[in-house]
């Protein structure tokens, strides 16, 4: 890819590019150096670092439809206590269990004729789980698959604490920043470059496995053969983005 730069000085400016060593994220605005009365460099680099993930963490819940809303509630409770005390059966901790939604509502059938039907009340109840050792995530997938559980989402893998990832990605850009401003200001006529405004952006992506509805039913299948389901945390990725101007000093 490649840094748009703009040496910028006070009766005009000079458009150059070339291949640098970074990533550009071009969605980072460009400084707006014009108006300034010193010769300047203005620069956009990205700089991005693989890490793998320590933390993954997924929803589970469990849905039941009864006549009645208190007995739906209650077969509801029944269901979804059986599941977290699989989960505690596997070795997760209560603070890494936490109910993340509840619902209660009529379902209706719609008839032909255009009238509906009470069906019953349908109650939902989710948890957000917490998992450090990914070495049980597959034995995890399997018994929530045949625990009770009717909903799954995820994994999402991520990092507990990314703060050094995050000071590497930093460095990187700052590295390649410098390198190309330095660069620039000798081709211009001037010795080094100095700092004067610097924004950033950070921004993550994780290598995410899609566990939604048709991962639920591959490891219900998966459990059924006795057979553990694959599961593959990848890396994440966590870039910081620099905007920099600097000043090219003789």
């Amino acid at each position: 890819m490649k840094n748009i730069m703009r040496i910028a000085a006070l009766y005009g400016a000079i458009s150059l590019s070339g291949p640098v060593s970074a990533q550009v994220n071009q969605d980072i605005p460009v400084l707006r150096m014009a108006t300034l009365n010193f010769p300047a460099v203005d620069l956009n680099v990205s700089a991005s670092v693989e890490t793998a993930p320590d933390l993954a963490t997924f929803t589970t819940g469990v849905e039941t439809l009864a006549p009645k809303a208190r007995d739906a509630i209650r077969q509801n409770a029944v269901k979804m206590t059986a599941v977290i005390g699989q989960l505690k059966a596997q070795g997760i901790a209560d603070a890494d269990i936490q109910t993340s939604s509840q619902t209660l509502s009529r379902e209706m059938d719609y008839l032909p004729t255009g009238k509906t039907r009470f069906k019953g009340y349908r109650v939902g109840n989710r948890i957000t789980v917490k998992l450090r050792d990914f070495a049980k995530l597959p034995d995890m997938l399997d018994v929530m698959a045949t625990s009770g559980a009717t909903e799954f989402e995820g994994p999402v893998f991520s990092l507990e604490d990314d703060s050094a990832a995050m000071a590497s990605a930093r460095d990187k850009a700052w590295d390649a920043a410098y390198k190309q401003a330095r660069y620039h200001a000798q081709k211009a006529g001037y010795s080094s470059v100095k700092v004067m405004r610097v924004a950033e952006t950070i921004s993550k992506r994780s290598l995410t496995p899609e566990y939604l509805e048709a991962k639920m039913a591959m490891a219900m299948d998966a459990a059924a053969e006795a057979t553990s389901t694959p599961v593959e945390p990848g890396e994440i990725t966590s870039t910081v983005s620099l905007s920099i101007s600097f000043e090219m000093v003789k």
